[in-house]
């Protein structure tokens, strides 16, 4: 019966990283496409500024975390908490998109002609300062997940940690199709991001799920 346990409780945290690496490729496909509105077309640019602060937030949330992770004594829940924070993010860009902020645009657009600097330059530093943090707290999600897997789970085989990051990195594969393929095409900006924060949302509840179902035995 324990064995059992362990294995549905494994497979239930195997589920979380799948949602959440879904849910943050769709994230970024999404933030990319929501930026090159505001950097007057420039798919490029919006590009470079998105995929630069993702990859730079992935690398130092992992590398902030495994610096304090064993002092955690609940990353399970900790590990919710940060997609639920991530789902409350979105959910504000979600809000940001659907106001007409084009008199805020023009005033950046007047300030930098007047100050001459580049309006690129403001837009990259405003969109920088405002994805680097969920980009930071993706980064955490693996290596709570990994402590989780040890600590919480107890799963001494070390070859669950490489399940653990080809099931994530699934989830982004996943993303890509779901994103590129179906919904952006289908049902536009917006509601696909609402897929992402609800994948954020549900990754966020089973985790807190599994830490309560862990912590109650």
């Amino acid at each position: 019966m324990p064995i059992f346990k362990i294995q549905v409780n494994a497979i239930i945290l195997l589920v979380v990283l799948l949602i959440s690496g879904i849910a943050a490729v769709v994230n970024q496909i999404v933030w990319q496409r929501a930026l090159k509105i505001y950097l007057a077309g420039s798919d490029a640019l919006s590009s470079i500024i998105v995929v630069m602060v993702f990859m730079a937030g992935l690398g130092l949330g992992a590398l902030l975390m495994g610096k304090i992770v064993k002092r955690i004594l609940n990353p399970l829940f900790l590990l919710g908490i940060i997609e639920l924070a991530l789902m409350a993010f979105n959910f504000s860009v979600l809000l940001l998109l659907e106001l007409d902020i084009s008199d805020v645009i023009l005033v950046i657009q007047d300030l930098t002609s007047k100050l001459q600097i580049s309006r690129y330059f403001i837009f990259a530093v405003i969109s920088i300062s405002i994805l680097s943090l969920p980009c930071l707290l993706m980064g955490m999600t693996i290596p709570l997940a990994s402590a989780a897997s040890q600590n919480q789970l107890n799963i001494t085989n070390k070859r669950f940690l490489s399940i653990i990051f080809f099931l994530n990195t699934l989830g982004a594969v996943l993303g890509v199709f779901l994103t590129g393929l179906y919904a952006l095409p289908m049902i536009g900006q917006n509601q696909t991001l609402l897929i992402a924060l609800s994948l954020n949302g549900l990754a966020g509840l089973l985790s807190v799920f599994l830490s309560s179902r862990i912590n109650t035995k």
